[in-house]
């Protein structure tokens, strides 16, 4: 119960011909606020909206972006006790989504009660305590905010597999359009499996769990000072990290004739969720074998809370010193009596 303010759409409660001071009286009304009430306040919500030089323009000649500043603005000012809104605040840019966020948490720390409707994972993780999922209006879970998004994550990555199972797949990449195969050839890489910790394969892959990238290759004849080269490329282009036998395992080493494999293991997949693909190269002192460019794909999927970025770095924190004494000390060791 209380005072529920909501925004719900791209210029919901606004009239086009209106000009933006007049819409905000307006849709200030509409919400429960006396003319008096949003006097005190006009300020702020066009200081907030940063649209000032528009403020008396038509709405109707506003962009996206504007239409959801000011709409925003009006909302979280009329002293909401409940906020209902949804994911038009992404419309905004940087410097006021960050605006946002700032003013929801000062909402929160007051005791207002926020309502999200998102599809974002990182969101409702960061700004929710509890959450509910929905099904095409079924309820399906509710919980705490990492509860519930691991319950989701856990079905959309199970069907995300199950269709790529079913679709199959071809090792063979040669034919692909967008893949690009150099090299003499004396020995080349026949294919590459993903394999999950029970050593079949996974045809997605999830954050911070064990993988194996097994390359097969063909060699024609004996080949001396052989390096395999694997090279991990994020969906935006951007190759982020890669790793060879010459520096990362017992240098180049000869490979007799004939059919076999490779193993690289991660005992905890580090790359974040993205379609990442994969480079894979036979290479000797600068003379490429085999180097297929950014051949295979990598479906990395988040299996509880998502982070921001690439990949997820190693380290460890320290809890917090404050004036040169630990803020929790270590527990005194017990006493036994003898």
């Amino acid at each position: 119960e209380g005072r529920i303010s909501a925004l719900l759409e791209l210029g919901s409660g606004f009239h086009p011909d209106l000009s933006g001071r007049e819409n905000v009286y307006l849709n200030a009304s509409i919400l429960g606020l006396s003319k008096r009430d949003i006097d005190l306040v006009f300020d702020e919500i066009v200081d907030f909206s940063g649209i000032g030089g528009f403020i008396d323009a038509p709405v109707k000649v506003y962009s996206s972006g504007m239409y959801v500043r000011l709409g925003f603005s009006v909302a979280v000012h009329v002293d909401p006790e409940i906020l209902i809104i949804d994911e038009v605040v992404a419309v905004g840019d940087e410097e006021f989504q960050r605006k946002c966020f700032d003013h929801l948490f000062k909402l929160r720390s007051q005791g207002t009660t926020i309502v999200l409707v998102t599809h974002s994972m990182g969101l409702a993780a960061e700004l929710c305590d509890s959450a509910v999922w929905l099904d095409h209006g079924d309820v399906r879970a509710i919980g705490t905010a990492p509860e519930v998004i691991d319950q989701y994550l856990a079905e959309v990555n199970e069907r995300e597999a199950e269709a790529r199972q079913s679709e199959g797949g071809d090792d063979d990449v040669e034919t692909a359009p967008d893949v690009t195969r150099t090299g003499s050839g004396e020995i080349r890489v026949t294919g590459v499996e993903l394999l999950g910790a029970d050593g079949k394969p996974a045809p997605i892959l999830l954050t911070g769990e064990p993988l194996t990238v097994r390359v097969a290759f063909t060699a024609r004849e004996r080949v001396d000072d052989v390096a395999f080269f694997l090279g991990f490329v994020h969906e935006n282009g951007v190759g982020i990290t890669g790793t060879n036998t010459r520096m990362h395992h017992r240098g180049a080493v000869p490979v007799p004739a004939g059919s076999g494999f490779v193993d690289y293991t991660f005992d905890a997949l580090p790359l974040l969720p993205a379609n990442w693909r994969l480079s894979v190269a036979l290479r000797s002192r600068g003379h490429t074998y085999d180097h297929l460019d950014k051949a295979y794909p990598l479906a990395v999927r988040a299996s509880g809370e998502t982070e921001n970025g690439a990949v997820r770095i190693s380290g460890r924190w320290s809890d917090p010193v404050v004036d040169g004494v630990p803020a929790y000390p270590a527990p005194a060791p017990s006493v036994v009596e003898q």
